[in-house]
């Protein structure tokens, strides 16, 4: 009898363990699938969908009950999307569309053509002639205001310190709202994974640079190493998902890069170097003067 109870009790536990393993698979392995983006112009979009004219053809989306708009670099609205605008769209894992990101051609169009209307009207002035070509060089410094806005259009990595950071592991968590961020520097560079569930966007999961452009346009030019970056991040996410900032737990962790500490430590040392060398008492060109302080030896 012993043993028949001894049999049945180790049989259940292992069908116990293997039911949670399978489990605890199935739970990571659908949490680890990346989301799906498609690319496209956008054709047509409705109360609750969403349709892109892409090299394959139209697909349509259905929307998630709250999306997140990002139209030319800002915070936008469905509204502010038109018929032609290039569109990337993430999918949360109800298939639906949670984040769209945006440009407008019309955006693009409108900045390079306002340097060019100042040009003719200043064209007139080389009429006089006569007198040295000082007049030209006034038209040619106007042009120098278009490369500065050149400068702002490249979006490379996440601004601020974080591409200076080696390791970054951001969790944040309240209010049915989970953010999860995870910087990584190996021999192949930074690799960057991003998670985020809200109530009503649903989950997505991105990875490498489309991760990385998220969290650039998420957390703007937030530095992590900051005493305050809890504060802000907080702050920041509230912002975003319209939540309360003192409702949110952070979890952060952040260690620098290797190389930027060496330099830093380098950069000390050649000042404690260069301390030791003011401090170093000169030798008295006077002393060679006075009499008995001959080197020469009789």
């Amino acid at each position: 009898m012993h043993k028949r109870k001894k049999i049945t009790i180790i049989a259940i536990v292992i069908a116990t363990l293997m039911l949670c393993g399978w489990t605890a698979y199935a739970t990571t392995s659908s949490s680890e699938t990346t989301s799906t983006s498609i690319q496209g112009k956008l054709a047509v979009l409705t109360a609750d969908s969403i349709t892109l004219h892409t090299n394959t053809g139209d697909q349509t989306v259905p929307l998630a009950s709250s999306v997140w708009v990002f139209m030319n670099d800002e915070k936008a609205q469905l509204s502010d999307l038109h018929s032609g605008d290039e569109i990337e769209v993430i999918l949360n894992n109800k298939k639906q569309a949670a984040y769209v990101k945006g440009s407008s051609e019309t955006a693009s169009t409108s900045e390079p053509t306002q340097p060019v209307s100042p040009a003719p009207s200043e064209s007139p002035a080389p009429v006089p002639v006569s007198g040295p070509a000082t007049v030209a060089p006034s038209s040619s410094a106007s042009p120098s205001s278009s490369p500065t806005k050149v400068d702002n259009k490249p979006e490379a990595s996440p601004p601020g310190k974080r591409s200076d950071l080696k390791d970054v592991d951001v969790s944040v968590d309240g209010q049915h709202f989970n953010f999860h961020l995870k910087q990584s520097k190996g021999a192949h560079g930074s690799q960057y994974d991003l998670s985020i569930q809200s109530p009503h966007a649903g989950r997505i999961h991105l990875t490498g640079s489309q991760a990385q452009a998220w969290i650039s346009k998420l957390l703007g030019s937030i530095d992590l190493s900051a005493p305050n970056a809890r504060e802000i991040l907080s702050q920041q996410l509230a912002k975003q998902y319209n939540l309360e900032a003192g409702k949110l737990n952070v979890h952060l962790n952040v260690h620098a890069d290797d190389n930027e500490e060496d330099k830093e430590d380098n950069k000390s040392d050649d000042k404690k170097d260069d301390k030791k060398d003011d401090k170093k008492p000169q030798k008295d060109k006077n002393n060679d003067k006075k009499p008995g302080n001959n080197n020469k030896q009789d």
